[in-house]
């Protein structure tokens, strides 16, 4: 099955004060709309169901992290876009606890279909989460994970219910395919990006 008409949606957010951003994130993912909703009327009800996503201190995600836009692009069957991107303000933060992360931390949220191969998956990873490591096998605990999933399943169940259509993982071998699975990694991940764009000072002496 070749590819197939979706909306490509992306929250975008900063690191850091909005007056002093020093970092730019961003949570992509693509939906199949339905019903009889203006695009204009979707992205709006995206965007709110998007913004409470992290808003929610189930998600784990730090204040640390703010969403100040959200973004909606119509793409064709070949994965390419149709028309001016529309974007919306949001306006919000993390509503996790406030806790002192690095900016290259992220947790990995993984969406598929249930089935096998890599164009039933797709996911996105959220900025700095306020989990605690565990010292015995530096893993997030089972707790933390267990609440993402959920917030993470709400999230997707209020897209589909608000913004009339499905949360799909849009591939151009299978065609849209239903997220029908959510799975949380305990193991915190590094963006390498955000890694290597950090300054490193060094404090040394010699003898």
């Amino acid at each position: 099955m070749p590819g197939q008409p979706h909306l490509r949606c992306t929250l975008v957010g900063v690191l850091g004060s909005l007056a002093a951003p020093f970092e730019q994130w961003t949570m992509s993912y693509a939906f199949e709309p339905g019903g009889t909703l203006t695009l204009a009327a979707r992205a709006e009800r995206l965007a709110d169901v998007a913004a409470q996503y992290f808003a929610r201190s189930t998600t784990h995600v730090s204040p640390f992290a703010r969403p100040i836009q959200f973004a909606v692009a119509q793409m064709d069957a070949n994965h390419r876009q149709v028309g001016e991107t529309l974007r919306l303000a949001v306006n919000t933060q993390g509503g996790g606890q406030n806790r002192t992360v690095p900016s290259q931390v992220a947790l990995r949220v993984s969406l598929g279909s249930g089935l096998r191969g890599r164009s039933q998956k797709g996911g996105f990873y959220l900025p700095v989460p306020d989990c605690q490591m565990s010292t015995a096998d530096g893993q997030i605990p089972q707790q933390d994970a267990t609440d993402v999933l959920g917030s993470t399943i709400t999230w997707i169940d209020g897209s589909a219910t608000l913004g009339e259509g499905t949360v799909v993982v849009a591939s151009s071998v299978a065609g849209n395919v239903p997220v029908r699975q959510v799975r949380i990694g305990r193991r915190l991940d590094v963006i390498r990006r955000r890694a290597n764009g950090i300054p490193e000072g060094y404090v040394g002496q010699s003898f």
